[in-house]
This record gives structure tokens, C-alpha cells and sequence, in this order.
């Protein structure tokens, strides 16, 4: 799905009023779609019970006549009761809903089992400082504690640039008629938390030149096509998983975790050293004396390798074999190859740094630093000729003829150890399967961070990851 810029999504707009829709049915269908998205986001029923008082925002302009109109639909059967505080007191009236005047939520008590629905700006706001009371109001919010749910945009956030530094800072984003670039530059990438786009039927315009790919379940679900129904474990892919020194000897068995559970036919793990923690049965093991002499669909090489020269040795001759279609390079690999980096180019490989792996790949080649995760996936991917997803939130996918993509989904829950083996491990497996390039990365990292969106967010570990994967995959596609 591509973002948009705020002058094109209100021409979009603009064009569906023109034809007959009026500007009450578009703020209904928004409101609707986002009252599913808080169902949604509250359906566990130990988040329900931390947000059964509803704390409504309402500015001005559209993005206070949306939460207006949730507000209604919501009514006091999905909370317990319902405040409500806008720029405009006679709009809610005008609805039947007594609200009170915005400034009154600055002296307002804030029960502890609240939430927060920010319909104060949204894509109404321009780069600067925020005027009275709204930037008291804002400081409230975020000093709270409070979940929050934004609407469109959290309040303070410019819909273009991402800036914003005075924002609110949401927990959850629902945001209209298609995703717009804000949310994923600049303050918006840290302020937006979870983002759901509705759909308030503006139509498939397109504006060129406007806007980047964002990858969401529908365009992840694209890729998961039905499995032929005479098919076998060898047409369903081999990874080789090749990593694990004596220090990190559980590491590469997450990655080969993550590969069984994610569709690969066969899953052969190369150990540098005996894993402590059982193994799958299904799993075929063996040590480094296996890897140079399999054939696989796509090899996965760096988890908890370590970098001594044993280590080194065993990279040259990996990365120089052709005994695999594909090849995944994560974790020390990724290190080793900052030590000796050459270009991929004409080949399937995937490099999959987190921040510091990036830098250290970017110093490699004389790369200009930048503060772009957009610009320095799509350099280092030209400069060592391969796939690239640079981790972190918002992961981003790049070519290296340009081609980058945003993900949408992840959560805090994924900053943990062995977090990076498991996206190692997924990567090689749809690659294993058949799936392209480009797609088996975006496909990978979406996959990922919905795994981690669907766990706890304090108690998450890398090894609960591939457990969630069935409950994605249902998500995604009937044929999960």
C-alpha cells in the first residue's frame, strides 16, 4: 500500500464529496472502521479491563467530528462510561452528547483504567510549536500513563514530514482512506505505536511520484498462495541454517524453529556447537562439517557463528558456494562481511543488520552517514548488491535498483534477545518455498512483527515467536 501526502488525500476527498458522498458519510464510515480497530486492539481481556473508562478529544475541525461520531457509536455498551472534552461543545450537542469545553480536561482527574481517544488535529496541523491549550492538553495525555488511540494522526504529528516533536504519543493509530507519509518519518515513527489504515472508500487513484510502500496484512497475504495439493517436503524448500559457536550454541536453533514453523519442507541446522536447549524432531542437525557439501533451496548463515577465523573460513567458502538459491546473511556473517565486503550483484542474497551491523557495513564501503533509514537501507543495498531489511521499528525492505518498503506491523516486545534470529530464520524459509526476493523480505518482517504484536509486550521471548506464526498465518490467508 503506498502513503500519500495530505494535499492528495484531501483532494482524494475532495473528488468523492464532489460526486455525491457528503462529508458526514466519509466521517461515519471513518468512525465505524475505527471503532473495529479499538475493538480489535482491546480484544484481550486483560487490556479490556485496563480501559473500561473512554476519555474522548475532540478538536475543531473533521478529526473532532470523527471521534465525535465513534464516541456515538461506541455509546456506554464498550465502556464503562465516557467523558468528553472538545473544541466545539455545540457539535456534541448537536449529536446528543454532553461534552464538556477542551480547556476543563486540564484540571480533569484521570481515572487510572482509562483511555484515551486523540481526535484533536489529525492531518489539520502544520510544522511549529502547538498554541494554548492544546499543547497543555497534549502534555496531559502523554504524562498520563494512559493507553491512546490517535485518529488519522496523532495530534502534533505533520501528516508529510513526520514532525513533531510536541505530538501526542499514541499506542495505537487509526488512520484513513490510505496511510499517509507522516506516520513513518521523523517523530511519527516513534509517536504513531500500532498503525491500522480504514478504508472510507476513496477509490484507486493513484498520484506518481507521491508517497513510498508500506506493507500491511493485505499486501503480506498476497504472497500466501495456495500449496499444491500434490506436493512434497522437497518442493516445499530446504533451508540450511548454519551458525551456533560454543558462546551463542542456542541461537541458530531459533532460526531453525522459526523455518520449520514458517512452511519449509526441511530444515537441516549446521552447529558449530551442540545446541543446550532440545530440538525439534523434525529438525535435521548436524555440525559445520555438513555445510559445505548440502544442497539447499536457501541458506541461512551467521546466528551465533562467533568471529574467529574457524568462523571466517567457513563464511568464504558459503558465500562463495553454489549449492543454494538463495542466501540469507545475518548476525556475525554480517560482521565478518563488514570485514571483507564484496557485492552480491546477479545473485539472491539477503542481508538482514540491525542498526549497528548497519553502521558497521556502511563504514565498510564509505558510505555517508544519514539519519534516512529509507536512504541507508537503499545504499547499502546497491553497494553490496543485495536485498537488504534494515531492522528496528519499522523495518525497512530495499533493492538494490532502489525499490524500498516500510513495515507496518511490530511492537517493543520484538527488542529482545534472539528477536533477530527468528526474522533470519523466517527470511530463509518463504525464500526456501519459491517466493521472490523483494516479496520473502517484506512478507518476512511484516510476518515478524505481527508475531510480536500478537504476544505480551513485557514478558515476549524470541523463543515464543514461531509459536504464534499458526495464528498469523490464519490471519492472513484461508489456506494458513
Amino acid at each position: 500500500m503506498q502513503t500519500i501526502s495530505v494535499k492528495n488525500i484531501r483532494a482524494l476527498e475532495s473528488e468523492v464529496i464532489a460526486r455525491g458522498d457528503t462529508e458526514e458519510i466519509l466521517i461515519g464510515r471513518a468512525a465505524s472502521g475505527a471503532l473495529a480497530a479499538l475493538r480489535d486492539f482491546l480484544a484481550a481481556p486483560e487490556r479490556h479491563r485496563h480501559a473500561r473508562h473512554a476519555i474522548y478529544l475532540a478538536g475543531k475541525g473533521n478529526n473532532g467530528a470523527d471521534a465525535v461520531k465513534l464516541a456515538q457509536l461506541a455509546g456506554s455498551t464498550f465502556f464503562e462510561s465516557g467523558v468528553f472534552f472538545a473544541a466545539n461543545p455545540a457539535e456534541c450537542s448537536a449529536k446528543l452528547i454532553p461534552c464538556r469545553p477542551l480547556e476543563d480536561f486540564l484540571t480533569y482527574p484521570i481515572p487510572p483504567d482509562s483511555i484515551v481517544i486523540d481526535g484533536l488535529l489529525g492531518i489539520g496541523v502544520s510544522e511549529g510549536p502547538l498554541r494554548e491549550p492544546l499543547h497543555s492538553v497534549i502534555e496531559k495525555v502523554n504524562q498520563s500513563g494512559m493507553p491512546v488511540v490517535s485518529l488519522d494522526l496523532p495530534s502534533g504529528i505533520h501528516g508529510d514530514s513526520g514532525v513533531g516533536p510536541e505530538s501526542v504519543t499514541a499506542d495505537l493509530t487509526v488512520t484513513f482512506g490510505r496511510p499517509k507519509s507522516g506516520l513513518f518519518r521523523a517523530d511519527g515513527r516513534i509517536k504513531s505505536g500500532r498503525i491500522a489504515v480504514v478504508d472510507i472508500q476513496l477509490g484507486e487513484k493513484t498520484f506518481p511520484g507521491d508517497g513510498f510502500e508500506v506493507v500491511f496484512a493485505a499486501d503480506a497475504a498476497k504472497v500466501l498462495r495456495r500449496i499444491d495439493a500434490d506436493t512434497h517436503k522437497n518442493r516445499r524448500g530446504t533451508v540450511l541454517a548454519i551458525g551456533s559457536c560454543p558462546r551463542y550454541r542456542n541461537a541458530l536453533l531459533l532460526s531453525a524453529r522459526a523455518a520449520l514453523r514458517s512452511g519449509a519442507g526441511k530444515v537441516i541446522a549446521s552447529f558449530g556447537a551442540t545446541p543446550s536447549a532440545s530440538m525439534p524432531a523434525a529438525l535435521i542437525a548436524g555440525d559445520w562439517s555438513i555445510a559445505e557439501n548440502t544442497a539447499s533451496n536457501a541458506t541461512l548463515l551467521g546466528p551465533g557463528m562467533g568471529l574467529d577465523q574457524t568462523a571466517k573460513t567457513l563464511f568464504e567458502k558459503i558465500t562463495s558456494s553454489s549449492r543454494t538459491e538463495a542466501l540469507v546473511i545475518d548476525a556475525d556473517a554480517l560482521t565478518i562481511l563488514s570485514q571483507n565486503p564484496r557485492n552480491f550483484s546477479g545473485r539472491n542474497v539477503l542481508l538482514t543488520p540491525h542498526p549497528g551491523e548497519a553502521e558497521r557495513l556502511r563504514r565498510a564501503v564509505d558510505l555517508p552517514p544519514t539519519p534516512d533509514r529509507f536512504q541507508l537501507a537503499c545504499a547499502l543495498s546497491k553497494a553490496y548488491g543485495a536485498a537488504v531489511i534494515l531492522k528496528g521499528r519499522q523495518s525497512v525492505a530495499a533493492m538494490p535498483d532502489g525499490r524500498f518498503a516500510v513495515n507496518s506491523s511490530g511492537t517493543a516486545a520484538l527488542a529482545t534477545a534472539g528477536s533477530g534470529d527468528v526474522l533470519a530464520g523466517l527470511a530463509a524459509s518463504f525464500l526456501a518455498q519459491g517466493i521472490g526476493l523483494f516479496e520473502a523480505a517484506k512478507l518476512s518482517m511484516f510476518f515478524h512483527g505481527r508475531a510480536g504484536e500478537l504476544g505480551p509486550m513485557r514478558s515476549l521471548m524470541a523463543d515464543d515467536l514461531p509459536e504464534r506464526f499458526p495464528e498469523v498465518f490464519a490471519e492472513l490467508t484461508f489456506f494458513a
